[in-house]
């Protein structure tokens, strides 16, 4: 009774909630309809501390230890600090009408609000972010966990009782590691190659993607230019195929135009040391026939301005005079056998004809 006329002679408007502390029985909380939190103190005649919410309270809870206190009023969640005089910790606001309970879960992590707007969000009490959040079908006007987490209770306006259950998996125990694998070691990329499917398993196939060379990358990327200088930068053993391969792609690309110019002395070099070695090799010449006349294209007009490149145009000029030549004296070489061959048939046909007719006389007679 004494209690009820302390409240009649402080508060000013309806008592909507309150709240003892877990930490000691002679205090309890009250929030109302006047914008108040007030703190009592069963061992003192009134209330010991009051907050100022700014709207009217609906719901309140505290924390274990009964140094923070937690309301709720209008669509705002404010944070308060009761042994530091009622300093306000936090205020903030996820719901769009207004919170009508909050509580806290069995490990004081979470803070569970439900709202008019029909959802219930939880937050992190460290910095009070929502990580959660449920839609159910009616406004919420009472909310509850239970202390082991796993039983949610929503009472709404519609006269049904929402119960959603949680089911907790059980950690397994996994069968302890003889090693643990390292990514970007020998033994983690091949890891699971020695399991053998048992007799039933079904086993997938995985194709493995092609490993592209330098040059295809570049190709892919239409960066010519940068594909022939990686082909350039290969041994001389393994680069005679693929540059010849290279410049077969480039010409079906129309690329090589592009891959060829804008060299100085010393990118050119290497291909026209190429031509020079190659160009008389019957597997490769109408290829580079075809790559010589475009460096011609290119770079005739700066011939004259180096004196590297100018010998090295010279010494490809020379080869091919020599391999003209050379085909020019071996037609010349046919030529004469042919008319060996023909004079030597047609001597030998002339005495099978003498042949022939002695045989005949021979018969008559």
């Amino acid at each position: 009774m004494v209690i009820n006329t302390l409240c009649c002679l402080v508060l000013k408007d309806y008592v909507r909630c309150g709240v003892t502390s877990e930490n000691s029985k002679d205090i309890f909380i009250t929030g109302s309809y006047d914008h108040s939190l007030k703190l009592w103190d069963l061992r003192s005649q009134g209330s010991v501390l009051s907050m100022d919410h700014g709207c009217p309270v609906e719901c309140v809870t505290v924390f274990p230890s009964g140094g923070i206190c937690i309301s709720a009023g209008s669509n705002i969640i404010k944070v308060w600090d009761i042994l530091g005089g009622g300093r306000l910790l936090a205020g903030f606001s996820n719901h769009q009408k207004t919170i009508t309970s909050i509580c806290l879960d069995g490990e004081n992590r979470r803070l569970l609000s439900g709202s008019l707007d029909r959802h219930v969000k939880i937050y992190d009490v460290q910095d009070y972010t929502v990580v959660h959040s449920m839609d159910y079908p009616a406004p919420i006007l009472s909310l509850k966990i239970s202390p082991d987490d796993t039983h949610l209770v929503a009472g709404m306006s519609n006269k049904f009782l929402s119960i959603k259950y949680r089911l907790k998996h059980e950690a397994k125990e996994e069968a302890p590691r003889s090693r643990n694998l390292k990514s970007g070691t020998y033994r983690y990329f091949v890891r699971g190659k020695n399991f053998k499917p048992l007799e039933d398993d079904f086993v997938v196939s995985a194709p493995k993607r092609p490993r592209f060379k330098e040059h295809d990358k570049f190709l892919k990327k239409f960066e010519y230019s940068k594909a022939l200088d990686s082909v350039l930068r290969r041994p001389l053993a393994t680069r005679v195929p693929f540059l010849s391969s290279l410049f077969q792609d480039l010409i079906r690309r129309k690329g090589l135009e592009i891959a060829l110019a804008g060299r100085d002395e010393d990118g050119l070099e290497p291909i026209l040391n190429f031509l020079i070695r190659y160009i008389t090799n019957p597997k490769y010449t109408v290829l580079l026939i075809d790559v010589a006349n475009k460096v011609l294209d290119i770079y005739g007009p700066v011939i004259g301005q180096s004196e590297k490149v100018d010998h090295l145009f010279t010494t490809l000029r020379d080869k091919i005079n020599r391999e003209i030549n050379f085909h020019q004296k071996g037609f010349e070489l046919l030529g004469a056998l042919d008319t060996l061959f023909a004079a030597s048939v047609s001597s030998s046909t002339s005495n099978i004809g003498t042949e022939a007719q002695g045989i005949q006389k021979d018969r008559q007679l």
